[in-house]
């Protein structure tokens, strides 16, 4: 006898492991990666450390949730699941990190290169199995 097919996931992170997902809700965390060797921080956890090249080395880390506004690009061609046009903006995080993170068109709009801005995680599109997927998305400082 063979089990039941299990349903799709009702979310999941835009990048395996980028978010906390627990069952039906989903945590405001940004989980990287830091390299027990070398200290090096990474978004998302890796299987090789990008600096000293040690494999398994990488632990999970609570990324900061607030960092400067470095630049963005408007994305006016969405792929399949998203809706558009939105923003791709750049932020670097105290761990000396850039990442890149989704954002609305108005948001974009109200900042500049240098500006505090935090990030939230949020519901960003729909994959092929109708799982919602969940990124970090790009907020004003003030009004996070």
């Amino acid at each position: 006898m063979s089990a039941a097919p299990q349903p799709p996931p009702k979310f999941r992170a835009v990048a395996p492991g980028a978010v906390r997902i627990d069952g039906e809700t989903w945590g405001d965390a940004l989980i990287g990666g830091r390299c027990r060797r070398c200290g090096t921080v990474t978004f998302t956890q890796r299987a090789i450390c990008p600096s000293c090249w040690q494999a398994d080395t990488q632990e999970p880390v609570e990324l900061s949730r607030r960092g400067t506004f470095y630049a963005h690009t408007i994305v006016r061609n969405p792929p399949p699941g998203a809706a558009g046009p939105y923003a791709i903006a750049y932020v670097d995080l105290p761990e000396k990190l850039r990442i890149m993170v989704r954002s609305d068109l108005e948001t974009v709009a109200h900042v500049a290169p240098g500006m505090e801005v935090a990030i939230a995680i949020a519901p960003i599109g729909t994959d092929e199995d109708g799982a919602t997927l969940l990124g970090p998305v790009l907020r004003r400082a003030e009004a996070a």
